[in-house]
Order: structure tokens, then C-alpha cells, then sequence
């Protein structure tokens, strides 16, 4: 059993996020831009819960962040797929 690929993963809970610090630079030197929309987009990732684990409250949450981010930015390129995901929290990421 251990020598299958799927008991070598590790943990959601304990994935390593991105780095924000480049997404925040980006979207504070090029407000109002598509790079600084794209950047938002991507910082949504680091708040995401992985594979919710029985989390009833995952699920909200996500499509919550997903809403928000394309009622604030409906410019962005990635404002369609954010309200995609967030009409569908399993959906795509």
C-alpha cells in the first residue's frame, strides 16, 4: 500500500502556498491593469482549503472569493472563470 503514488502525497492542509509577495507588488505597481487583475486572481489560490476534508464550509467559501473577486474586477481576463468557479467550487482552479 505504501508503494503506491497516492500514499506518498502529501497533505493539502500542508501544501506550500505561492510566494504573494510578487502577486502584491504587481498588482500595487500596475493598478487597474490586466496584470494587476491577473495577480489578484492568482493570490486566491493561497486561500483556497485544498481538498475541503469533510469541510461543509469550504465550499462556500470558495465560490464566496471567487464572486468577489469578479464583482470587483469584472475587466479582468479572469473575471468569466472566476464566476464559473465560484458557481462551481469543484470545478476548475
Amino acid at each position: 500500500m505504501m508503494s503506491r503514488p497516492s500514499a506518498r502525497e502529501r497533505d493539502p492542509m500542508l501544501r506550500e502556498g505561492m510566494d504573494e509577495e510578487w502577486m502584491r507588488q504587481v498588482t500595487k505597481k500596475y493598478p487597474g491593469t490586466k496584470w494587476a487583475d491577473l495577480a489578484a486572481f492568482h493570490l486566491i489560490e493561497n486561500k483556497l482549503c485544498g481538498e475541503w476534508q469533510g469541510s461543509s464550509k469550504c465550499p462556500e467559501k470558495e465560490a464566496d472569493l471567487y464572486e468577489k473577486y469578479a464583482n470587483d474586477r469584472p475587466q479582468s481576463p479572469a473575471a468569466p472563470q472566476a464566476l464559473l468557479s465560484g458557481r462551481h467550487p469543484a470545478g476548475p482552479r
